[in-house]
């Protein structure tokens, strides 16, 4: 297995998986940057909270959906072009350890993208002078968000590796973002449509009742997926 990881990461070295992942990660915390600091030259408090909440917003809503559907189709397409599937799979490795090694890469980029964020958030808080003590409820929010994507990443992933159009995991993947905007707004909707599960993570004030059945969906759903997902790419002979 670390073998077929060391292989995917050289793949990705060569794409540009990695800049997108710290650039589109770090453009909320740059917003959220510039609004705090013009609210500090007019004389107003700012607080970690202040650039938490003009930043996360739109990295959930945009910016994570966006390089979940991007990333795996990247990760994917890769073994699409040039026969890079029957290459792969001429070595002697298990379909399993593939499958499962793609995914590990690209859940990785999901959370190194929420690790830029944090470091970038930190960052961004003391070049604006904030002096308060950190909330650490927010660093604990952050590793929510990541298991509230669980379910887009795998689904994105079981779209990824079964098509070989790259349009179609990313027109599917665009098609279910857009009604984000609508569902997180609501209070009795989001629930059931895991897309809106990192919005409703990043902006709950505690852990209760519902971020709680939240977390578990987020963790029972794309197991379930991926057990499905890796079923049909044992069974598909060629690729």
């Amino acid at each position: 297995m670390t073998s077929i990881l060391k292989i995917e990461i050289m793949k990705l070295k060569r794409s540009s998986v990695l800049s997108m992942m710290v650039s589109l990660a770090l453009l909320p915390i740059v917003s959220g940057y510039y609004t705090i600091g013009k609210f500090i030259a007019l004389g107003d408090n700012a607080s970690w909270d202040d650039l938490y909440n003009f930043s996360i917003p739109i990295y959930t809503l945009v910016i994570l959906p966006t390089l979940i559907i991007i990333s795996f189709a990247m990760i994917s397409r890769i073994e699409y072009l040039n026969n890079g599937w029957k290459q792969y799979l001429c070595l002697p490795v298990s379909k399993t350890k593939i499958y499962i090694s793609k995914l590990l890469i690209g859940s990785f980029l999901i959370f190194g993208s929420i690790l830029v964020y944090c470091v970038g958030y930190i960052i961004a808080g003391f070049m604006n002078g904030l002096s308060q003590p950190i909330n650490y409820f927010i660093l604990l929010k952050l590793v929510g968000i990541f298991v509230a994507s669980l379910p887009v990443v795998v689904f994105q992933y079981f779209l990824s590796m079964r098509f070989a159009n790259l349009g179609l995991p990313l027109g599917i993947g665009f098609t279910f973002m857009l009604p984000n905007f609508m569902v997180a707004g609501s209070d009795k909707y989001y629930i059931f449509y895991p897309w809106s599960y990192p919005y409703a993570l990043g902006k709950a004030e505690a852990f209760g009742m519902m971020e709680i059945t939240m977390l578990v969906i987020s963790i029972v759903v794309p197991l379930l997926m991926f057990l499905f997902g890796l079923k049909k790419f044992i069974s598909k002979d060629i690729i």
